[in-house]
């Protein structure tokens, strides 16, 4: 393959001169210009020590990319080809808005050797050394706009244990944006290191021990030297200054040499090996070969953001001097230097310029910290800063931003050169191409969350302000408005990025990833929003939820209030459901060691807790089944005593009976058997099994159906009973109890899994919609099992067959409920089960089970429509705004009769006067909220 020197186009080697500019091609590449037969390369962009990049065209997708070429001439090209798949692997694994993006590794096989190379996300724009050599320093405010963004990237890197240890302005990108915005790109992570968190101890030697002040400076004076000589025999670091950095993402760099990981005490030429870097940003550490850590590049920030501010480096001179002041602990100022800043700031800096690393910011997001402070206490000392109003314009530019992609109305301009920022026309792609919508998403989600990260900033403001009741009225409106609009765009968004996930998985990755930073974040911005709307006090329609949510501020575990061992052991026999099984799990895992202490006393109070165990003998049965060798067994301890007659020494000799039914006639003379007869469900003998279960209401079985414990071999015979005399509703409830259950069965169990997971083919309700998916999936679980062990036979295809065939059908509400104990009710609301019924369900501990579904979904006008869905619910839904999204779920709220006003207020201060018009005659909504319309309406 042949280049132009001139203007870097590419051709074959059937070429002699280059067609735009008629200069001699030189070589560059053995073989075409084809990779793999998926990029062909079109114009080379830079080339270093390492390779060259180009940008290409991804033959099969049509977008543009970056390609780093690896240089075939390499005398060790084994060796090279390890640093690409490390260069690989560490990009593959930081994915980040702010760090360039990797979509792409392979290795060729041509004439000339193995020629790697890395793909990454072609970016248009400029390094921020041109910026520096081009402005000399910066403003705080545009420091702040750049070191932010890099903070957090650079942070993402050190969570996957990387450390960057060549941050440099030559590797800070700000990339251009179609509507005229810049993003900033780390770049150049390919000569990081892997690290292993544990690892990361500070204040540890290479070796393993801690480092003295006196040993360090011994190391010290001893390596400064052959560190210097390293440099100029290898010339593996680079001198002081900035050179012309190409703008492409991760341009091949002339410096750094991969690290050996060798102890400082070796050759010469380890420690050029070991000086992967630039010198005026290398942390000392760095130089005398000790173990790297995260501070490495909290000592780069520190001085990036100095440069910036001050427009000179911190440590000048030659490299010499340079290495001198470092290895000496100087900590230059920028105050002394005669630059303006925040006294906090100016020693956050001095801090990250200190010898010890430990003494250094723990993390550059403390850096950031420190420059958004600052650039926030310089903007208040000349005008104040009006947070609703900052953050209300910017949402709306996301917004804009983002409602071009959804619209797909944004014009693709003729890109950027890459060099010098003319307008090439080879680079103009038609707008009706897919590889030109998917950049135009790719920026506006780049925009739009710039303009986000810019209102951070905003936020901690407008908080600030909330907490200090300083929020104006005037603004909020606005505010609201333009978050409102944000989540409308977001959903349109999200069914953009579809397809471009399912042609482009790499590429769609990443723009999912975008999408749900931008979500997140406008999620954040409702919370604030939430806080504030009760700044006129609760309506008295609240004065309820005020006092439910003290109570629960106090409480543990699921909700539930401490009780004493007194309390607990009077709500064990409470004729509330959900109130008795609450006691007994409290005193189970709380007051196990007082409730035995008091069995043993034999006292009232031990008297009481027999009589109150009793009522959830089968739960303790239960529970039994799961102990732990050696663990206590509740049921047979409590058979030795006899304050209730005996009534568990009758249980446990019962279920050691295995005379069939007779087992039964051991409990049936007791004063309140039903205990002991849920117990005998467990019993191995079906006869006992059979006669216990006909004593039994359809309410008293669900307790043994639930547990995760009970036998597969009991859930089938419980569910045949249920087909012989339960309706439609119990089969129902019964497949969620016990879904779980069959699929994790055990080996042994198994055979009987599958038995009953057959049976399920011939229930006809099992084809609603509710039940049908979830049990193909069972099915599908199990069957894998069952074809493994040889357990199938040609009934079971037969039956599955049949089923999937008839397919599925509309479901039928569930009207007989109130034979299911509260407690199995409030176990399927907590698994998300029943939605559409438990949202209306009179208990409110249930209702509220249902809410952490919900908040989950995107759409939840169904449930807003639902009249009877309980207030508690509704006024949750009412406080997420990203659930309402257009016109029409607003309405559903306001029109619901039991929206209190509180909640409807917000949503009526941003709906179209218009549509308010169509509320005032609505005679089903609440009248409270209806007034609230009417004054609306009237302030016009």
């Amino acid at each position: 393959m042949l280049v132009c020197p001139r203007c870097g186009s590419c051709f074959d080697d059937s070429f002699d001169l280059c067609s735009v500019d008629g200069e001699a091609l030189d070589d560059s590449l053995s073989g075409t210009r084809l990779l793999c037969g998926r990029y062909r390369l079109e114009k080379k962009l830079a080339e270093g020590a390492m390779g060259q990049v180009f940008e290409a065209v991804h033959l099969a997708l049509g977008n543009r990319v970056a390609v780093k070429v690896m240089q075939p001439q390499q005398k060790d090209v084994r060796v090279a080809v390890q640093r690409f798949h490390k260069e690989a692997r560490i990009l593959g694994a930081v994915k980040h808005p702010n760090a360039v993006l990797i979509t792409d590794f392979d290795v060729e096989q041509r004439i000339g050797g193995a020629v790697p190379f890395l793909v990454t996300e072609l970016l248009r724009g400029r390094p921020l050394d041109r910026l520096l050599d081009e402005r000399g320093r910066l403003l705080l405010a545009d420091v702040e706009r750049i070191i932010v963004p890099l903070c957090d990237a650079v942070d993402e890197a050190h969570a996957q244990g990387i450390i960057h240890r060549d941050l440099k302005p030559s590797n800070v990108f700000l990339e251009k944006l179609r509507d005229g915005g810049e993003v900033v790109k780390v770049l150049d992570f390919g000569i990081a290191k892997l690290l292993s968190r544990a690892a990361d101890v500070d204040g540890v030697g290479p070796d393993g021990g801690s480092d003295s002040a006196a040993a360090r400076a011994t190391l010290d004076a001893a390596l400064r030297d052959e560190i210097l000589a390293a440099l100029d025999d290898d010339g593996a670091a680079t001198r002081p200054g900035r050179t012309a950095g190409a703008t492409a993402p991760d341009t091949a760099s002339a410096e750094g040499a991969a690290t050996t990981g060798e102890p400082a005490s070796t050759a010469t030429s380890t420690y050029a090996g070991l000086m992967v870097g630039t010198i005026p940003y290398m942390a000392p550490e760095q130089m005398t070969g000790e173990r790297i850590t995260r501070r490495a590049d909290v000592h780069a920030v520190g001085v990036l953001v100095f440069e910036m501010l001050a427009g000179r480096l911190p440590f000048d001179g030659t490299d010499e001097e340079i290495i001198a002041d470092k290895l000496a602990d100087e900590r230059p100022s920028l105050r002394e230097r005669g630059v303006e800043v925040a006294e906090d700031l100016d020693l956050t800096l001095q801090r990250c310029f200190a010898r010890d690393p430990a003494v250094r910011p723990d993390s550059v997001v403390d850096i950031a910290r420190a420059v958004t402070q600052a650039a926030r206490g310089a903007t208040n000392r000349t005008t104040r800063v009006d947070g609703a109003a900052t953050m209300a314009r910017l949402l709306a530019q996301a917004a804009h931003a983002l409602a071009r992609v959804v619209a797909d109305e944004g014009d693709d301009d003729a890109e950027n050169d890459p060099v010098d920022g003319r307008v090439d026309d080879d680079d103009a792609v038609d707008d009706d191409d897919a590889p030109a919508r998917d950049a135009r998403v790719r920026d506006a989600l780049l925009s739009a969350g710039a303009a986000l990260d810019k209102a951070r900033g905003a936020l901690v403001e407008l908080r600030a302000q909330a907490e200090a009741r300083e929020v104006a009225p005037e603004p909020l409106p606005a505010l609201v408005a333009a978050q409102l609009e944000l989540d409308d765009v977001l959903v349109g968004v999200r069914d953009v990025l579809v397809p471009i996930v399912e042609r482009d998985p790499d590429g769609g990755a990443y723009l999912q990833l975008l999408w749900r930073r931008i979500d997140a974040f406008s999620q954040d911005v409702a919370a604030v929003l939430d806080d504030g709307d009760d700044d006129d006090g609760p309506a008295p329609d609240d004065a309820l939820a005020a006092v439910l949510d003290v109570r629960a501020s106090t409480t543990t575990g699921f909700g539930r209030a401490r009780s004493s061992f007194e309390a607990l052991v009077r709500r064990l026999g409470s004729r509330d459901g959900l109130d008795a099984h609450d006691a007994l799990d409290d005193l189970l895992d709380e007051h196990l060691e007082p409730a035995l202490a008091a069995l043993q006393a034999g006292d009232e109070r031990g008297t009481a807790l027999l009589h109150g165990l009793w009522g959830h003998a089968d739960a303790l049965l239960l529970r039994d089944l799961g102990a732990e060798k050696g663990a206590l067994r509740l049921v047979p301890y409590l058979a030795g005593h006899t304050a209730t007659d005996g009534r568990f020494a009758r249980v446990v000799e019962a279920l050691r009976d295995r005379r069939g039914a007779a087992a039964v006639d051991v409990v049936a003379a007791l004063a309140d058997p039903r205990p002991a007869l849920r117990c005998l469900l467990l019993h191995p003998v079906t006869a006992t099994r059979a006669a216990a279960v006909a004593r039994l209401q359809i309410a008293d079985l669900w307790t043994v159906i639930a547990h995760p414990r009970t036998p597969v071999a009991v859930l089938a015979f419980l569910f045949h009973h249920l087909c012989d005399h339960g309706l439609p509703d119990h089969l129902k409830v019964f497949f969620f109890c016990v879904k779980d259950a069959v699929l994790t069965a055990s080996s042994s169990e198994l055979p009987a899994a599958l038995a009953l997971v057959r049976a399920f083919f011939d229930v006809p309700c099992f084809h609603e919609d509710l039940i049908f998916e979830p049990l193909v999936d069972l099915e599908r679980g199990v069957r894998a099992r069952g074809e493994a062990a040889g357990l199938l036979d040609d009934s079971y295809v037969r039956a599955v067959g049949r089923f999937v065939q008839e397919g599925a059908r509309d479901d039928l509400p569930l009207e007989r409920l109130r034979e299911i104990p509260l407690p199995i009710q409030r176990k399927l609301a907590r698994d998300g089960r029943l939605l559409s019924t438990f949202v209306s369900h009179p208990n409110e501990r249930i209702a509220r089970e249902t809410i952490p579904h919900l908040l989950k979904l995107d759409d939840v006008l169904r449930f807003l429509k639902i009249v009877t869905i309980h207030r508690t619910v509704l006024v949750e839904l009412a406080k997420r705004r990203r659930l309402f999204k257009g016109d029409v779920p607003k309405l559903a709220l306001l029109t619901n009769p039991r929206t209190p006003p509180a909640a409807a207020r917000p949503f009526i201060a941003v709906v179209a006067h218009d549509q308010l018009r169509t509320l005032v005659n609505n005679r089903q909504m609440n009248p409270d909220v209806r007034k609230l319309v009417v004054q609306a309406l009237s302030r016009g």
